[in-house]
């Protein structure tokens, strides 16, 4: 892979990990789900580390540590702020993502 396929699953991981930490907050969960919260929250948080465990791993095989360390901090805070606007203007997205966690 290049590595702006590296960095662009880099990205993607990044945003799907801050939406599943995101989703094991109990407040968030209640303002996507009119249900209570999951039994699966852990199992949701730990799949959010997963995730940015993922992205910064995609980042050291972009590019050398030095430069990939800054590059997955830089991920970091758009990821935050795609999701935090996400959660404000379009709660419902994160049924999506959260559908293997939900009682059934």
């Amino acid at each position: 892979m290049t590595s702006a396929m590296w960095l662009f699953l880099a990205g993607l991981t990044s945003i799907i990990g801050m939406a599943y930490l995101a989703m094991s907050i109990k407040r968030h969960w209640h303002q996507v789900f009119d249900e209570s919260v999951s039994p699966y929250i852990n199992r949701i948080r730990v799949a959010g580390w997963l995730f940015i465990l993922i992205s910064v791993i995609a980042c050291f095989k972009a590019d050398h540590p030095s430069m990939a360390v800054l590059v997955w901090v830089t991920l970091l805070s758009p990821a935050a702020l795609v999701v935090a606007l996400a959660l404000t203007t379009r709660p419902q997205v994160f049924k999506y993502i959260c559908f293997p966690f939900l009682k059934h």
